[in-house]
Parts: structure tokens; C-alpha cells; sequence
């Protein structure tokens, strides 16, 4: 099965005091193949972060959360409900513009027509900025 998509989005960064925050609107246009129409999905992203004054090296707590709604009916997707992701986690700086970060991520998937799922995992990054 091969899927292609197009997406807009809004992306706003600031922050407040000690609290870092990122908040992303994205709509998607996905042409999935056997599906029939194009599905519309709306994702909905908040990550917030702050350092860690009490611990020595100054890691950063991270949080944050997707969810995913599909906007309509196709032949494999259903208008409605379609994931969450909610991450917590710590990130520490490795080298000047690098990044690692690392914690649990909590995974629900609805599954039209059959079992929802959920996944636990741990969650690792390394964020490069050039």
C-alpha cells in the first residue's frame, strides 16, 4: 500500500519565564491507495519544556502530546478519532546544535472496524540543528 500526502501547517514557539512551549496546527491531504477519496486528517501538537535548576548538568523535562482526527470517510479511514501520542521525557545537550532526548511515549491507535491499539515505548532523539 503506498500512501503520498500534502499538509499545511502553523507553527508557533515562545516561551514564558523558565517554560518553553511549541504549539503546531497541520491538516493534511492524504491520497491513500485503495482508499477511495482523499482522507483529511487534522494533527493538533503541544510540547512544552523547562530546565532542571536541581540537577547539575541541567537537563530539560520535556512533555508533550498529538492527536490525530481524521476530518472524513474513506474506504480505510473513519471520520473521527484516529491517535494520541503524549511523551515525557528528559534532553540533555551532547555538543553545541545537538540534542539528545530521551523518555517513554504513550501510543493510542483506533483501529476502524478492528481493536484499538497501545504502545509503550521508549523514545529516543538526537536533534541536529545546522
Amino acid at each position: 500500500m503506498q500512501e503520498h500526502r500534502v499538509w499545511q501547517q502553523y507553527l508557533w514557539a515562545g516561551g514564558f519565564r523558565r517554560l518553553s512551549g511549541q504549539c503546531r496546527s497541520r491538516v493534511e491531504q492524504r491520497w491513500i491507495e485503495g482508499a477511495g477519496p482523499t482522507a483529511w486528517r487534522l494533527r493538533q501538537f503541544i510540547r512544552a519544556s523547562t530546565l532542571l535548576p536541581f540537577v547539575r548538568s541541567a537537563p530539560t523535562f520535556i512533555v508533550w502530546g498529538e492527536v490525530c482526527m481524521h476530518l472524513n470517510d474513506t474506504k480505510r479511514t473513519a471520520a473521527g478519532f484516529d491517535q494520541n501520542r503524549v511523551f515525557v521525557g528528559v534532553g540533555i545537550g551532547v555538543a553545541p546544535g545537538t540534542r539528545l532526548e530521551m523518555g517513554y511515549l504513550n501510543q493510542a491507535i483506533h483501529a476502524a472496524g478492528g481493536l484499538d491499539r497501545r504502545h509503550h515505548a521508549v523514545l529516543t532523539f538526537l536533534n541536529a540543528t545546522f
